[in-house]
């Protein structure tokens, strides 16, 4: 699927800009078998003060304040939560010890209304800035906060690099394929490489309602092909980290050929169903797990109900960990408050371990690769997370 840039800017861009300043996170993987040393574990925070105390701090390098909102005069107000929310969390982080970076995600969905008219103006462009009832959050955080948000000009990206507090980022979500402008595919974005941290291509959302059938949320294929268009574009394969759901979709009516995979269907579509209750349900009577061996991804099949979920699992989120170890610059995920664990353990594991070499993964979702990734446990549930929380937060020194 394809987006013009309007359409992505007031849908899909979920842009952010850290909170604080400190160093850069540093993931001490297999260097013999990855190429980056610096691998980010990305996640969303969409919910409420009272969710923090369930935030796995230790497993993420990157934690997305989901959303503030620009404004008609270009400040910014919370979406979910408070400012008081974004201060709580920031000060969670902190406390683990974990030196995980806590962002202001900025948008997304129908909350980047007016971000084609604020670039536009100079007064609306110096008022972009936390003002009003958001003030006193600034104050609290004791840092400067300089949110940033993608325009068609990346000059303004530009202005905001000598003003961030040292160690800020500057990154975006983005579509899978390239921006439409002007009713031709943009083919060179190095201009925004230069100036930002990392692009989080969002990989799921490829079917729902407006689809005619049922299908693979997350293909493996536009995983892979995420990487490579925004590689492409002016990124550097370090600065590519592709996102990945922590929630699924339940198709009605669908017929059993197949199993429900890639079948019409002729009921409704539930949607973003969050993992960590999904899981519950397919759990129960009459629900059989499958494996699309083609797109690498879970899903469930309930033939009496007639109903097919796409879900992702731990091994679904092992194999695009270990992909993104060898290929990218990390591993985006929506939302973490979605999890129960499940699938932020696996992925912290799969980190931990490090690659699996080329020639022994074989296309990353052999069997024996998949049981070979289970076995290797280098150390017992206690001493993993604690091994993995000294890996990943290795701080590179000033």
């Amino acid at each position: 699927m394809r987006f013009s840039v309007a359409f992505l800017l007031s849908l899909l861009a979920f842009l952010v800009t850290a909170v604080y300043a400190s160093p850069l996170s540093e993931s001490s993987v297999d260097t013999a078998t990855c190429p980056s040393r610096n691998f980010q574990v990305v996640g969303y925070f969409y919910g409420e003060t009272s969710d923090i105390p369930n935030v796995q701090f230790n497993k993420v390098t990157i934690l997305n304040f989901a959303f503030a909102t620009p404004q008609a005069n270009g400040t910014l107000e919370p979406e979910s939560g408070s400012w008081d929310t974004l201060v709580a969390l920031r000060a969670a982080a902190a406390a683990s010890g974990s030196k995980t970076k806590v962002v202001l995600s900025i948008g997304g969905w129908g909350g980047s209304t007016f971000f084609s008219v604020i670039p536009r103006s100079p007064q609306l462009r110096a008022n972009f800035t936390l003002t009003g009832s958001s003030r006193e959050a600034r104050e609290r955080l004791a840092t400067p906060l300089i949110p940033s948000m993608l325009t068609t000009c990346s000059s303004w990206f530009e202005s905001f690099v000598p003003l961030s507090p040292r160690g800020s980022l500057i990154t975006a979500a983005v579509s899978i394929d390239p921006w439409i402008r002007n009713g031709t595919e943009v083919t060179d974005l190095s201009a925004f490489a230069r100036v930002m941290n990392y692009v989080y291509p969002m990989v799921y959302d490829t079917v729902g309602e407006w689809t005619e059938t049922t299908g693979s949320d997350s293909p493996f294929s536009l995983f892979r092909g995420a990487i490579n268009t925004w590689t492409g574009l002016g990124f550097a394969p370090s600065q590519v980290v592709p996102g990945i759901p922590f929630y699924g979709k339940t198709f009605h009516g669908v017929p059993p050929t197949n199993n429900g995979l890639n079948q019409p269907y002729n009921g409704t579509v539930d949607d973003g169903q969050p993992y960590n209750t999904q899981i519950e349900v397919v759990s129960g009577p009459g629900w059989q797990r499958h494996w699309d061996t083609a797109e690498k991804e879970s899903f469930w099949y309930n033939a009496a109900e007639a109903s097919f979920t796409t879900l992702p699992d731990p091994r679904f989120a092992r194999q695009r960990t270990r992909y993104a170890l060898r290929n990218a610059g990390g591993i985006m995920f929506w939302a973490i408050n979605n999890d129960n664990g499940d699938l932020l353990n696996a992925i912290h594991q799969t980190v931990v371990r490090g690659c699996i070499p080329e020639s022994t993964a074989r296309g990353d979702d052999d069997v024996a690769v998949e049981a070979q990734a289970q076995r290797r446990v280098p150390c017992n549930e206690v001493d993993c997370h604690q091994r993995g929380r000294n890996r990943i937060f290795r701080s590179q020194s000033a």
